[in-house]
């Protein structure tokens, strides 16, 4: 489940430009 973890992680955010 990577898209849970990915969704919750706030460095993705910012990585994934949302």
């Amino acid at each position: 489940m990577v898209d849970f973890t990915f969704s919750l992680s706030p460095v993705v955010w910012g990585r994934s430009g949302l």
